[in-house]
């Protein structure tokens, strides 16, 4: 039932029955509703923004997926949703939600990088940062290399059979030794193959150093280095006032 417009109700001349109220008040109220009736501006919903330390870092142990950040009671939390449809079809034993909280993992983590950064340990993290950040050989250089190996061995084997066909030895040998030439650059690029050095923070990474444990660098043999105590002694003319009958005075010492 909807009520007709103001414009269209029928008030008759004559009145018969005594009103309940007044014109003035009725208007009154009817303006009264029409104010509260009018929409007015919707009540908007701020979303809470909650930070996450490790979000997107953070995977499920069981399905692998990545955890959502979830803020409960106060608290962040990493959570795992995987509804029971899902696990049957792929015969995953997954508990329906799984909730890690973020405080279980941050303390540990402090404490662990406290102990890295220590003065002691300082120098070690900085290798292992360095190590860390050397890419390793480039997967198309490699298989570049691989290539031209097989490909060296293909014509190889072509050659020796050339031999019984008439060619010239003078001619198989040269073709020969020149595809085991190509063969040995290769296979010296495919085996020693490694990339630029690169510095960080002033130092040169281990895995990058021309040394390997137990080797001295071939820059520094043969050589005595002065104790803690030492001073400089620089080449006979170097420095004006150094004779050259004090540096054969030291030669002779």
């Amino acid at each position: 039932m909807r009520w007709n417009s103001q414009d269209k109700w029928i008030v008759p001349k004559k009145i018969i029955h005594t009103p309940l109220v007044d014109d003035d008040v009725f208007a009154r109220v009817q303006d009264l509703f029409a104010v509260r009736s009018r929409p007015g501006t919707a009540h908007q919903r701020h979303r809470t923004r909650n930070p996450y330390l490790y979000r997107g870092r953070i995977t499920c142990g069981i399905c692998t997926r990545r955890m959502q950040g979830q803020w409960s009671h106060g608290d962040a939390c990493y959570r795992c949703r995987f509804p029971e449809e899902y696990a049957l079809a792929n015969r995953v034993h997954h508990p329906r939600n799984i909730y890690l909280r973020e405080s279980w993992i941050t303390v540990p983590l402090d404490n662990w990088l406290a102990t890295v950064f220590l003065p002691r340990r300082l120098d070690d993290t900085i290798d292992l940062m360095a190590t860390a950040a050397v890419p390793n050989q480039e997967p198309s250089a490699a298989a570049a290399a691989r290539a031209v190996i097989a490909d060296c061995d293909a014509k190889l084997a072509t050659h020796r059979a050339a031999l019984g066909t008439g060619v010239g030895p003078a001619l198989v040998t040269q073709w020969i030794s020149e595809t085991q030439a190509r063969r040995a650059r290769a296979d010296a690029e495919l085996r020693t193959g490694r990339p630029t050095p690169h510095r960080v923070y002033g130092r040169t990474p281990p895995a990058a150093s021309p040394t390997s444990p137990g080797r001295t660098p071939r820059s520094t043999r043969g050589r005595r280095w002065p104790g803690p105590g030492a001073g400089f002694r620089p080449r006979a003319g170097a420095v004006p006032g150094i004779s050259r009958r004090a540096a054969a005075q030291r030669r002779k010492r």
